[in-house]
């Protein structure tokens, strides 16, 4: 089954949330909802997302780097 591109960066921001969830998971640190993370780093998110699909659809280089 193949997901839609909204489906994947749905997918991509959650997975990305949860990570930062882990990362600051003290009592000292911010800790954003879900729609405040998306919000505040929407450009970061786009841009992550946009790079790993990139990649996904051209695979690896020949030289092994991006």
């Amino acid at each position: 089954m193949t997901l839609t591109l909204t489906a994947r960066y749905d997918s991509f921001c959650q997975r990305m949330w949860l990570d930062y969830c882990d990362e600051n998971n003290t009592i000292l640190s911010e800790h954003l909802t879900y729609e405040e993370y998306t919000t505040r780093y929407k450009t970061y998110l786009y841009e992550k997302f946009y790079l790993k699909e990139r990649f996904n659809e051209s695979g690896p280089t020949s030289t092994g780097s991006l």
